[in-house]
């Protein structure tokens, strides 16, 4: 296929609100951004520690407490992503106290 717009050849054509053709995600300005991409902070560290709770199948902790090991999970795979479940952690509260000091110097 190609591009009515760019007249470049792709795989795939996309509809997006702000133009009435179908195009290439190239031919839209200012290019578009996934949601993943806009998120920053704290809420992109709590979305990772989220996912590596998901992977390690762990239904009944929170963010607060240490992981709980599955049944059947070895303790190697555990401990790595305990590991960097922590190290998420303590980058979410640098983050935060960085955050309330900035509050601090301009409030």
């Amino acid at each position: 296929m190609h591009c009515p717009v760019t007249g470049r050849r792709v795989q795939t054509l996309h509809k997006w609100n702000s133009i009435d053709l179908f195009c290439h995600r190239t031919a839209i300005r200012p290019r578009p951004t996934y949601a993943s991409q806009r998120v920053s902070g704290s809420n992109r560290i709590m979305a990772q520690r989220w996912a590596i709770r998901r992977k390690m199948g762990d239904t009944l902790s929170d963010l607060f407490g240490e992981p709980y090991k599955p049944k059947g999970m070895r303790w190697r795979t555990f401990e790595r992503y305990a590991e960097r479940d922590a190290e998420l952690a303590e980058r979410e509260i640098g983050y935060l106290l960085r955050l309330v000091g900035l509050f601090e110097r301009y409030g």
